[in-house]
């Protein structure tokens, strides 16, 4: 990610449907960042940032927002922000306009972002999350195995939806946990939420795997979930479609026919071998 450039104190205002607003000043980058990640998590229809530049940076607003929208979206304890809150966003629009005064510019930065689902959706999906996970308890190992179960047994992969690019439920928590359908990003969605409510650490991370049924490099997203210190791949939907259980809990070197988009994220240390797991 590149850096932000260093500007004075920002302005962020949080525009809403219900068209009540809210606004707070904040001095760094991290400030702004967790202001729009809370209105991302709210669905605002339009985030307004207030930017001064100690010159033209006209230029250079494009890596101001990409910069600030990729720190919203960073993990945090939260299981409905971080990969989680990636997945049901389909990026943004931006749209700014600028006053000089004197050696400065003032800009306001409009952000609109594109939601995968509602307010209601998400509210719908996170009942169903804690009602599948209020009957889960033991250790790390036995929560992920029981959700890795429950998700094999309730959820299919949506064929019906598949190749239909305008239809984004499919890849979303919501389209998993609720309709019982989804594609890998889907799945990895509800995985990640299932076991962060259970406090067990998760991460979605992408790549290219083929595809089952035509054996075409497609893009592919999956989990990698925590033991003992260590990460292991778990792939949820190809489980599924092959009716095995040969895409859980393995290392990356027994993890066939998927390649990780660069490395495991930070702070993941990959484990060197497959989990000896049993049920």
């Amino acid at each position: 990610m590149r850096k932000i450039p260093a500007v004075s104190l920002p302005l962020v205002c949080v525009f809403f449907f219900s068209s009540c607003a809210s606004s707070v000043t904040v001095g760094n980058s991290a400030d702004t960042s967790a202001e729009i990640r809370k209105a991302l998590g709210e669905n605002a229809y339009k985030i307004t940032v207030n930017y001064r530049s100690h010159g033209d940076n006209m230029d250079g607003l494009s890596d101001v927002v990409k910069g600030l929208w990729e720190e919203a979206l960073d993990e945090t304890e939260n299981p409905t922000e971080g990969d989680y809150l990636r997945t049901r966003l389909g990026g943004y629009e931006i749209s700014y306009g600028y006053e000089q005064k004197l050696f400065n510019y003032d800009y306001e930065i409009e952000i609109y972002p594109v939601y995968y689902t509602t307010v209601d959706e998400e509210a719908e999906t996170l009942e169903k999350a804690d009602e599948i996970v209020s009957q889960i308890s033991g250790s790390d190992y036995e929560k992920i195995f029981a959700v890795y179960n429950w998700m094999c047994e309730n959820i299919k992969y949506d064929k019906v939806h598949a190749k239909n690019d305008y239809y984004h439920l499919k890849a979303t928590a919501y389209g998993a946990l609720v309709n019982g359908a989804a594609i890998c990003q889907g799945y990895a969605a509800a995985m990640y939420l299932l076991l962060r409510l259970l406090d067990v650490n998760c991460r979605i991370v992408t790549g290219t795997a083929p595809d089952l049924e035509t054996g075409e490099e497609v893009l592919h997203a999956w989990n990698i979930v925590e033991l003992d210190g260590r990460y292991y791949n778990v792939d949820v939907m190809w489980d599924v479609q092959t009716d095995t259980h040969d895409y859980f809990l393995k290392c990356d070197e027994n993890f066939d026919y998927h390649t990780r988009e660069g490395d495991a994220p930070s702070g993941c240390k990959m484990a060197g071998e497959d989990y000896e797991w049993e049920e």
